[in-house]
This record gives structure tokens, C-alpha cells and sequence, in this order.
């Protein structure tokens, strides 16, 4: 049985895996238009993206026996709950 390890992005290296996950998967998909990287990284970026003054985010990286096999982010919007008072988080 596969062994699923998922760790928490926790520096730049780790970052840089999360951005280009995507190109594992689509790569050889004709429709797939890659971002760029710099535009991820800005969106990432919790020291300047104002988003970031009203919510929370922790990046994660999944691991299948070693090997990077996906990515996930757990995001929750304060702002979006006190509009809509509930306690909704964002995966």
C-alpha cells in the first residue's frame, strides 16, 4: 500500500514545488495555458497581497512513497464570514 505524506510548505523551496506542481500533471495537455510564475508567487505572497490582511492560508504538499503527487491550500476568508455570517473555510 502507497505511503501519503503531506507536509506544510514551510520556505521558498517548498513554495516553488507548489507553483509548479501544475506542470507535472498538465504538461502534456494542448489546452493548458501555465500561469506565470511570478503572477503565482504575487498571489502567494502574504507580506504583500492585501487578501492576505483579512484571511488566513497554509499551503501543503502531498507525498505518495517519496514523490510529489499533489498540493492543497486551507484558506479561510474572515472577511467573507462576517458578510455571510457562518464559519466557512476554503480548500
Amino acid at each position: 500500500m502507497a505511503e501519503i505524506e503531506v507536509k506544510t510548505v514551510g520556505n521558498n523551496k517548498d513554495l516553488m514545488k507548489f507553483i509548479k506542481f501544475p506542470w507535472k500533471i498538465y504538461t502534456s495537455d494542448p489546452s493548458w495555458i501555465p500561469p506565470l510564475i511570478m503572477d503565482r508567487k504575487k498571489l502567494l505572497d502574504r507580506k504583500h497581497n492585501p487578501f492576505y490582511n483579512h484571511a488566513e492560508m497554509e499551503l501543503f504538499l502531498a507525498y505518495k512513497d517519496g514523490v510529489l503527487a499533489g498540493r492543497n491550500a486551507a484558506i479561510v476568508n474572515h472577511n467573507h464570514n462576517e458578510f455571510h455570517n457562518d464559519k466557512t473555510g476554503f480548500f
